[in-house]
């Protein structure tokens, strides 16, 4: 894991769908098994169906390091959390509850430790509830927090420990799910929150989040290690969390197989793929919540592959992306650019501007994107099939003193535009550099 920037902008969407459907994904992260492979496929399983994008109203719930974390609904914005620490919140499968972390620094800005605090969504009951150095992983159920340890050295700042662990947020009880290891871990939880895939080096493991069912070595992958070992290789879950895909095979192969793996231990290689030719695999392979479609950028050019089809190139710049939940959007971002795929190969750019954009996660039919450029930070929400964006919330970072009491939240011109202004010049304080995602859930009807 990297080092922290200045800012974090963290989001937790909130999904209240107007008819009954799967969950939608959340991708956290995010890449020949044939001789290694313990379970073989007897025939290629059939297409995961997939949910279709549903009116959504849309909530979010982001941390400003160095001022706190704010819940923005419709015309409303709150403060929740009044702290310059508060980083990586992750709100309860019933929204009801927020997981977060506070991160302690020495004056000249290293990290020392983060504690595990919760609190009810409105911010009320705020209490820590595990000193040390945790790093949050997310919400196993309504009382069940998942997180890993960090260990601090001066040659890399600090690295995950690569354990595991789950702890009861009403009794405060922790139970070490994994061992810590020499290199990291990594991590992707299943939508409901049941599953943990983890690959260790070029091992996948899959853990139930209470620990009591385990499937060691169910596949290979690429081990491409990356910052503090960790692997760079992508997992994707299925929308209905009873699978998910990931490319197998060795790391000098010419080709990899997108392979589905199974919560009750099958193993089912799907179809061959071209290797990425780049060790960053996990920055440049983005595969569909269906396993059925992958985008992929090969030295420099992108491509839209699937299983049945020949590829075919993309136009415009590939600096990150997303598919849609029901597999049949690729959202990808460029220079001030949005770009929009359809299943053919179509793109469609859209006409307005944004600076530096970053594409976040999807929220029904609706991308969420943040762009930032000098002192200006936002939040988008950008619904591709109208092709129209919404502004969600406006950022200006001034370079004040840190003893300045002046930070206020400043309603812009339209009611979903929020600025605040926050001191930057805060010693040597940093900001979390990656975004830490919540569970989506939908209101009852």
């Amino acid at each position: 894991m990297r080092l922290p920037r200045s800012l974090v902008i963290v989001l937790s969407v909130l999904l209240t769908a107007c008819a009954p459907a799967q969950r939608n994904v959340v991708v956290t992260d995010a890449p020949t098994i044939a001789s290694i492979v313990t379970v073989a496929p007897t025939a290629i399983p059939s297409p995961i169906p997939s949910p279709t994008p549903t009116p959504t109203r849309l909530s979010l719930i982001y941390a400003v390091e160095n001022d706190g974390l704010y819940f923005l609904n419709g015309e409303t914005a709150k403060r929740v959390i009044a702290s310059r620490e508060a980083v990586t919140p992750f709100l309860s499968p019933d929204g009801k509850r927020i997981a977060f972390a506070r991160s302690v620094r020495k004056a000249n800005g290293q990290l020392t430790a983060e504690q595990l605090y919760v609190a009810d969504a409105d911010g009320s009951r705020s209490q820590i509830a595990r000193d040390g150095t945790n790093r949050l992983i997310g919400w196993a159920n309504n009382s069940t927090v998942l997180f890993t340890t960090f260990k601090v050295s001066q040659a890399m700042g600090y690295c995950l420990s690569g354990d595991l662990w789950k702890m009861d947020v009403e009794s405060e009880q922790a139970k070490q799910l994994m061992p810590a290891l020499a290199n990291e871990r990594t991590f992707f939880p299943s939508p409901d929150g049941k599953w943990i895939a983890v690959i260790t080096g070029a091992q996948v493991d899959l853990i139930s989040a209470d620990g009591a069912a385990r499937q060691e070595k169910i596949a290979t992958v690429p081990e491409l290690p990356g910052y503090c070992g960790r692997s760079t290789i992508p997992i994707v879950w299925a929308t209905d969390s009873t699978s998910f895909f990931v490319p197998t095979g060795k790391a000098e192969a010419t080709e990899w197989s997108l392979t589905q793996v199974s919560t009750s231990g099958t193993v089912s290689p799907l179809w061959n793929i071209p290797t990425p030719g780049n060790t960053l695999a996990s920055d440049i392979v983005f595969i569909a919540p269906d396993g059925q479609r992958l985008v992929m950028q090969r030295n420099g050019q992108a491509s839209l592959l699937s299983r049945q089809d020949k590829p075919l190139i993309l136009s415009g710049e590939l600096r990150g992306g997303a598919w849609s939940p029901d597999s049949k959007i690729f959202i990808h971002v460029g220079i001030g650019k949005v770009f929009s795929v359809s299943l053919d190969g179509t793109t469609k750019q859209f006409g307005g501007e944004i600076k530096n954009p970053n594409v976040l996660r999807w929220a029904g039919a609706q991308v969420i994107l943040d762009s930032f450029i000098n002192n200006e930070r936002a939040l988008y929400a950008y619904a591709p099939l109208d092709d129209t964006l919404t502004t969600l919330a406006k950022f200006n970072i001034e370079r004040v003193n840190c003893g300045n009491a002046g930070t206020r939240l400043i309603k812009g011109e339209k009611a979903s535009v929020w600025t605040r202004r926050i001191p930057t010049t805060c010693g040597a304080q940093r900001a979390a550099a990656r975004h830490w995602w919540g569970r989506s859930r939908r209101a009852k009807r």
